[in-house]
């Protein structure tokens, strides 16, 4: 049920699921609940098919670093590349970077489950981001 709201098209039940779908992710790591890795799945590939609505966005993006910061065994990795191929691909059409996709982004190039792989693709991003935007430039 909650699987099917996060991609409602009401906002507010959206909003709704994925915080529930977060609390109940974050207890089934706790306890290694053999349900735990499709929640996260399913909460990252909530998150990329709605790339355009930033509050959204912020709200997975706020959840994730929680959800990180108290299990810092859950693999990042599992999120990062379809989400840097997510922005890669709609770039000022779909997907408008905000202040909070840059933490977040450094937020994940300092968690200890970070290799050197992952930190060079988002440095590859910031850096394709800089040279094609004078805004982003700024803020990358």
């Amino acid at each position: 049920m909650l699987k099917r709201a996060v991609r409602e098209r009401s906002k507010s039940i959206r909003m709704a699921a994925t915080v529930y779908l977060f609390k109940l992710l974050d207890k089934f790591s706790e306890t290694k609940n053999p349900a735990a890795p499709t929640m996260y799945k399913t909460l990252i590939f909530a998150l990329i098919e709605s790339p355009n609505d930033p509050t959204i966005r912020e709200l997975y993006f706020t959840n994730f670093t929680n959800l990180f910061e108290i299990n810092p065994n859950i693999p990042i990795g599992l999120l990062i590349d379809p989400l840097l191929k997510q922005i890669q691909m709609s770039i000022g059409v779909a997907y408008i970077l905000k202040v909070f996709d840059f933490d977040f982004f450094v937020f994940l190039t300092r968690h200890p489950k970070c290799s050197p792989a992952i930190a060079a693709q988002i440095f590859d991003l910031l850096a394709k981001l800089s040279l094609n935007d004078l805004g982003y430039s700024l803020a990358a």
